[in-house]
């Protein structure tokens, strides 16, 4: 039973008990009036329960204030329950438990546990208290942040001793308890299916089965990703994620098997996050096919589809939602090449989404709020000004997956089922990742200009992806040159399950990179001023320049390949995440482009 709602039935369990005292004392006092009137004992049993009356009214507002208090306001129900009843209160019998020798103590400890806690989950959120490593510029970041009301004295206290990043489903959408919330995934720890049908065409179908039900923890930023690689990877399990990956991967090519249930990794209770979705799009850009692929600078580092996880629990039961609107807030298309500061409007066009699309769901999509918190952002940071229009239109392309979601209707007794189909999923171990992906294309102008549209979850920033066009039909030719791969997987960080290209010719590739330049200049105004000198964009802004510009200089000088730089160093520009190819592979094994 979850935290609040044995809180709950205690509080009521107060009441009851207390108004049914009430009543028989009543009813004592009647009688005693009736039979005893007059009499001493009668006098001093009605003073009595006069008192009793008197004290009844204060006793049950106390309750009901305490009831309201707790119950009733998120942020108190949710502080007293992770750092009361889980990080004080469990983590203390969980010290005592692990004494190697047995004591009354440890016995009284592991048998509290048993009967109030899971040990499992709960360990899990007492671990995640304490912040992991972060990337470098990350940590030294969170240690200058400064949250908006909330006064400097009370954060260094709960800093000292962290956020949990593993939380309780019904936890995650408590955004303003949860500084840095970013998105809502639920981790599955139940096996996952794929089922496969071959119809008498020998046409194969896929359908991934996920059952959301009694599946009660989850994650809500960054940091949480990175606690669940501190906590699972190693070297050993590693190489077991890249096996399981693998044997995905070629059941959904050439394997003659009917299913595939993932539950390899029971034993080391490996859990997935979901949602996570977006699409693959596809630009017709100067009479020839592209892939559209952002720079992901966390890992795995490399090029990345405009995908991400869901935002709330109507996402991550209605894919929809999330896949168009991870394509609105990603993929921002301008009329023209944008110049820092420039004086003149730009013209973002706003995709015209497709029409099998239910108008409610169009209505979640086209998030007008965020638009504004970009156009906002890009005013303030780079001097632009943009003007929104709708154009161009995307078009879904047909795939033989879809996916299959099962979870409790809102009276939690009923089941209810959601199907989406014309997708690709992807099943990524390594990442605790399953990706559903939807294959668009659309028509891009020989004028416009791509630029990234996500904003970082830690400051109000812009996270500025540069962006690659890669051929599709020079990925094709890679693809059957090499009997069905583009590239060799890579098994060791920050490149865990990406594949690494050879090479790319310089007319096979389309790169809009302004956002670099953007870079730059911003970082300059930030170090111009004392205040936002340590800011955390700024901490970011240098970590990537300096990890990553000289490879994006290096091919912005000319008609230059991309290749390695030299043999000892890994260009990251080569990187393919494991996403991006697994999806690239299975179009064109199935001839979806």
């Amino acid at each position: 039973m979850a935290f609040s709602e044995g809180l709950k039935n205690s509080f009521i369990a107060a009441q009851k008990l207390l108004f049914t005292l009430f009543c028989l004392g009543q009813v004592v006092a009647i009688l005693w009036g009736i039979i005893e009137e007059g009499q001493q004992t009668g006098i001093l049993l009605s003073q009595f329960f006069n008192f009793f009356i008197l004290a009844y009214l204060p006793i049950a507002v106390l309750i009901c204030v305490i009831y309201i208090l707790i119950l009733k306001v998120p942020k108190v129900q949710l502080y007293l329950y992770y750092y009361v009843w889980i990080y004080l209160l469990f983590g203390t019998l969980k010290r005592w438990s692990q004494n190697q020798k047995p004591t009354v103590k440890s016995r009284s400890a592991n048998w509290i546990i048993s009967k109030f806690f899971n040990d499992f989950y709960d360990s899990h959120v007492l671990r995640s208290f304490k912040m992991p490593d972060l990337p470098s510029g990350y940590a030294e970041a969170m240690q200058i942040i400064s949250f908006k009301k909330v006064k400097k004295k009370f954060y260094d206290k709960i800093l000292n001793i962290g956020r949990p990043v593993f939380v309780r489903r019904e936890h995650l959408t408590e955004i303003k308890f949860w500084y840095n919330w970013a998105f809502t995934s639920v981790l599955l720890f139940n096996p996952i299916l794929i089922q496969k049908q071959t119809d008498q065409h020998n046409e194969k179908a896929f359908t991934l089965k996920v059952n959301l039900m009694n599946q009660s923890y989850g994650i809500y930023n960054n940091a949480g990703k990175h606690y669940l690689r501190e906590a699972y990877q190693n070297k050993e399990f590693n190489d077991e994620c890249l096996k399981i990956s693998e044997d995905i991967h070629q059941f959904l090519g050439n394997d003659n098997r009917t299913k595939c249930e993932i539950n390899s990794l029971e034993s080391l209770k490996i859990p997935f996050r979901w949602a996570s979705g977006g699409v693959i799009p596809i630009a017709n850009y100067k009479n020839r096919k592209w892939f559209v692929l952002f720079f992901r600078d966390i890992p795995p580092v490399g090029w990345n589809i405009a995908n991400g996880a869901s935002g709330s629990k109507e996402e991550y039961k209605d894919l929809h939602k999330l896949i168009y609107r991870e394509f609105l807030e990603e993929v921002i298309i301008l009329n023209r090449e944008p110049k820092w500061g420039t004086k003149l409007p730009i013209k973002q066009k706003i995709v015209i989404f497709p029409g099998e699309l239910p108008p409610e769901v169009r209505d979640s999509v086209l998030n007008r709020r965020f638009l504004k918190k970009h156009s906002d952002l890009r005013k303030q940071h780079d001097g632009l000004d943009l003007e929104q229009i709708d154009s161009p239109e995307i078009k879904t392309l047909s795939t033989p997956f879809e996916a299959e979601i099962t979870y409790h209707a809102p009276n939690l007794k009923d089941v209810e089922t959601f199907r989406i189909q014309n997708i690709i999923f992807s099943i990524n171990p390594t990442e605790f990742g399953i990706e559903i992906s939807r294959p668009v294309c659309f028509e891009l102008k020989d004028s416009d200009y791509l630029l990234d549209g996500e904003i970082w979850e830690v400051e109000f920033a812009l996270i500025r992806q540069p962006i690659i066009l890669l051929s599709v039909e020079w990925l094709k030719t890679l693809y059957q040159k090499n009997s069905g791969s583009i590239g060799q997987v890579i098994n060791e960080q920050p490149y865990l399950g990406c594949k690494v290209l050879n090479e790319v010719p310089f007319n096979e590739f389309q790169l809009f990179d302004k956002d670099i330049e953007f870079r730059r200049k911003r970082i300059a105004i930030l170090e111009e001023d004392n205040i936002l000198k340590k800011s955390m964009e700024a901490v970011r802004i240098r970590r990537w320049i300096d990890t990553y510009d000289t490879f994006f200089k290096h091919i912005k000088s000319g008609s230059i390949d991309i290749k390695k730089i030299d043999e000892n160093q890994i260009n990251p520009l080569l990187m393919l995440c494991p996403v991006t190819w697994k999806n690239i592979e299975l179009m064109f094994k199935y001839k979806i482009l």
